[in-house]
């Protein structure tokens, strides 16, 4: 492993920092012992200081001091000692405002040299960078009006809002006039970081982010922008679309000012201005977005929502499809899908015990003609000599699968319907000639898809995959003036109504980042309630052979989620290959996702040991259950604004269930970095609660956390990462009073510390703890605390346990307690406790349970399991 030179803050990234106030530095250095000896000094290169004539000079600014204050090991250094680790900090203070940079380097005594040696953290153009401003003397309160938060070129009227979050504290629609778009411009006011959500193509969004000093977004057309102020505060803009009009926000000027353009505009559009919503708050990103939906929703949704009309007819009672392991078999055999080729692949499944129980029969089973237009709804008899049902009817018997879905396009196919067609006989058509696609007309589509719905569920069919909805945006113009805005809504009303009607709305909506799309989502079901059944991909697609795509694949969907969770529908991570390089990566992200988790692994090969970590039980028919969270993934803060592709932190991502919560580290960069974790990166944790238990999956240690800017250190090489559980301690305290015939002198207070991590060798093991806590005193012989905790299966269950006599850590833990699973002490071996960082601060131990007793499976089976604690600790 090379040296590692790692600072906080990171180099190719902005920070904020204010007049008079010390802006902190603090560096780790792994390094090799040879290395080390040569160390001299670490220093701040930087242009942070002026000469005699005001101007900016590169030079030496700060000699850091090396910190040997004890800390916990960094986790994932290599075990054989071959590294060193040493720490520096220190701070500067700015005389004056301004845009700074800096690097950082140490100096080197190199024996029997004479040349200067330095290292340099970082490479050329990587520069950190430090906006530094006055100390502020405007408040909360003085957020009042817009030009406190955006600076227009022209005069705009805002219809301001009451958000019911206090932390939200001016919002409001901006009524901006239709004949100044072209030339009003927009500056964002003390703007540091800012990420923009961009049309990467006609189907999806995708987050570009940078520095107020690089605010620009090639040209594209973005569709959300959110940035973060010098004094903390976040601001959300969202031009607001609609059917008949698109907006989007363009930076063409370079200036440090963004654009408002219209992507569409309908001539049935009559008023003589559009609208955008800002909105500023103090804390917590997803909250100011979420609010900002919510207002959006209220003032549109009167009068102009087409899915009440059929949410009724929606059973909500049923488990979602996608809260189990899917199989799509796209990656699996692209488009020479065929009835054998899906037989052998659950045979495969159902031989290494992997529980599919939704199968997804993606492109290629359509009959299609040679210029890719639907010929007819059957299936292609060449691949399914059969017919789909039989294929079906095997899936759903013979290997337990309980919902198959078919995809198709929003057009039928890729280019359409096909004209020579007997299917194209039965409806009216258009014909949309700069694309060769063939279209079902608008006043037609509703039968068209009521009679393509009733086929497939005659099938046995249970949900579909509709694609490249988005492609309505770059044809509107195209189509009949009268039809043009009507055309995309009924189609999307035609697919919602049979999809409700025949799949119990059980639908994956791909390629469908349309402003369009997205507004009618956010404007309808914000106010009529979510669709548990329905899913909407996130991002584009998983691309096995595109080495750089699956950093970016992850990142896209985590910032996706921030707009995406707020759709009424779950956000969909897409699928992803057990065996690949990145197999474990993508798993782990789609673990902790809150969304669907399905794999397209080619025949023949699969990562087992990857697969059984998503799920609990045997796999076998009936015991198994996928480990899931409720609600959607969000970035940490720290990774919102900071594109871990390009700088040496890790993508940090978290999701909560009940008291359990979870960050992901994912290493997106060529090399390895070190990052660390705080509970501080969890909104909202409770604060309350001083001390918390967290387990490091990957590398299977514990460590405890009493404070929110406490932090965890992690290696990570290049496409690893870590999950760190978190839960709150429970914690029994007594007081022995003095014994003096046993030894003991005077009073001990006593602390016993406990919680239950799950099954830990499971990416959402945590999930699999149903209730644990100290429950109840045990009046017999060995009186003292009772530590108990339920879980749904078996297998390594592992706890947080530590003791402590007068703020001492007690050593051989492991002696002073005793086991039970349901009841019956734990056999030898079963049991093991290892102590990790021996501390009070941060120290702990794990105490591992395996309860799968004489040889018994992981099966689906409610367990307990007790910790006694005699008194005499």
């Amino acid at each position: 492993m090379d040296n590692i030179f790692c600072c906080d803050p990171p180099l190719n990234a902005t920070r904020e920092a204010t007049v008079g106030l010390p802006f902190e530095f603090f560096i780790v250095l792994i390094m090799s012992p040879q290395l080390s000896s040569e160390i001299d000094k670490v220093q701040v290169y930087s242009n942070f200081m002026f000469d005699s004539s005001n101007s900016n000079y590169w030079g030496v600014t700060v000699t850091l001091r090396e910190d040997t204050s004890p800390r916990p090991p960094i986790l994932g250094l290599p075990a054989d000692n071959s590294k060193v680790v040493r720490r520096f900090r220190g701070d500067f203070t700015f005389a004056r405002p301004g845009e700074y940079e800096f690097t950082l380097r140490a100096t080197l005594n190199v024996p029997n040299s004479n040349e200067e040696h330095i290292w340099w953290a970082g490479k050329d153009n990587q520069n950190g960078k430090i906006i530094v401003k006055q100390a502020s003397n405007r408040y909360e309160k003085d957020i009042k009006i817009l030009n406190d938060v955006l600076i227009p070129t022209e005069s705009i009227e805002v219809d301001v809002t009451t958000p019911s979050d206090p932390n939200i504290l001016y919002s409001g629609f901006m009524k901006i006039p239709i004949n100044s778009l072209i030339v009003s411009k927009y500056y964002p006011v003390d703007m540091l970081n800012w990420v923009a959500y961009t049309k990467a193509n006609d189907w999806w969004l995708e987050p570009i982010s940078d520095d107020c000093r690089n605010f620009q977004w090639n040209n594209k057309d973005a569709i959300f922008l959110l940035y973060q102020r010098t004094d903390g505060y976040y601001v959300c803009l969202i031009p607001i679309s609609n059917d008949k009009i698109t907006l989007s926000l363009t930076s063409r000027y370079h200036d440090g000012s963004f654009n408002i353009s219209t992507m569409f505009k309908s001539c049935e559009y009559q008023d003589d201005h559009v609208l955008m919503y800002i909105s500023i708050g103090k804390s917590n990103l997803h909250n100011i977005i979420t609010k900002s939906m919510d207002q959006i929703s209220k003032r549109f949704s009167i009068n102009n929502n087409f899915f009440s009309q059929f949410m009724n007819n929606i059973n909500n009672d049923e488990t979602p499809f996608w809260k189990s392991i899917g199989w799509c078999t796209w990656n699996t055999c692209y488009k020479n899908v065929n009835a054998s080729k899906v037989i052998q692949g659950l045979e495969e499944f159902k031989s290494l015990n992997i529980p599919i129980e939704y199968l997804i029969i993606d492109d290629g089973w359509q009959k299609y003609s040679k210029d890719d237009k639907l010929e007819s709804f059957e299936p292609n008899l060449e691949k399914f000599p059969k017919g789909i049902d039989s294929l079906v009817n095997a899936a759903k018997k013979e290997y337990n699968v309980k919902y198959v879905g078919v995809w198709h396009t929003l057009q039928g196919y890729w280019k359409g319907i096909s004209p020579s067609s007997q299917l194209a006989s039965l409806y009216n058509l258009i014909n949309v000639k700069s694309i060769d696609m063939t279209l079902v007309r608008a006043n037609d589509i509703e039968r068209f898809y009521n009679d393509y719905y009733s086929y497939l569920e005659s099938l046995g069919i249970d949900f579909v995959k509709v694609d490249n909805q988005a492609t309505f945006d770059k044809i509107m113009d195209e189509l009949p003036i009268d039809g043009n805005t009507k055309c995309w809504k009924t189609y999307q009303k035609a697919i919602w109504i049979a999809g409700t009607t025949y799949f119990n709305a059980r639908t994956i909506h791909s390629m469908a980042h349309s402003p369009n799309i997205i507004f009618e989502l956010i404007i309808s079901l914000s106010s009529v309630g979510k669709i548990p059944h329905a899913v909407f991909r996130n991002s584009d697609d998983f691309f096995p052979d595109i080495e750089s795509s699956h950093t970016k694949h992850i990142y896209t969907n985590c910032l996706n989620n921030l707009w995406s969770s707020t759709l009424g529908i779950r956000p969909d991570w897409d699928m992803f290959q057990s065996y690949h390089k990145y197999g474990n990566f993508h798993a782990a992200a789609r673990a902790i996702s809150g969304g669907p988790i399905y794999i397209s692994d080619e025949l023949g090969k699969h990562d087992p040991k990857v697969l059984h970590r998503l799920f609990i039980g045997t796999g076998e028919k009936d015991d198994a259950k996928v480990l899931m969270y409720d609600s959607p993934a969000l970035p940490c803060e720290r990774s919102v604004f900071c594109d871990p592709r390009k700088v040496s932190q890790s993508l940090k991502i978290f999701n909560t269930n009940g008291n359990y919560s979870v960050i992901g580290m994912f290493n997106c960069r060529d090399q390895v970095i070190v990052d660390y974790i705080r509970l501080a990166d969890v909104p909202n944790i409770d604060s309350r609660q001083t001390v918390y238990g967290v387990y490091m999956f990957n590398n299977r240690v514990v460590r405890k956390l009493k404070f929110l800017q406490q932090d965890i250190w992690t290696l990570l090489k290049p496409a690893e990462f870590e999950l760190a559980w978190i839960v709150p301690l429970d914690i029994r305290r007594s007081t022995i009073k003095a014994i003096p015939t046993l030894g003991i002198y005077s009073n001990q207070t006593i602390s016993v510390s406990a919680a239950c991590f799950g099954l830990v060798d499971k990416y959402n093991g945590c999930l699999a703890v149903n209730f644990h806590g100290f429950t109840s005193e045990n009046h017999g012989t060995d009186s003292g605390p009772i530590f108990e905790a339920n879980l749904s299966a078996r297998g390594i269950v592992g706890f947080f346990v530590d003791i402590e006599v007068d703020g001492n850590q007690r050593e051989n833990v492991n002696d002073f307690m005793s086991v039970y699973i349901d009841g019956v002490r734990a056999p030898v071996g079963s049991v093991i406790y290892e102590k990790h960082y021996a501390a009070p601060a941060a120290g702990g131990g794990l105490l591992l349970v395996d309860t799968k007793l004489d040889n018994v499976k992981d099966s689906l089976d409610n367990i307990n399991i007790e910790i006694h604690f005699p008194v005499e600790v």
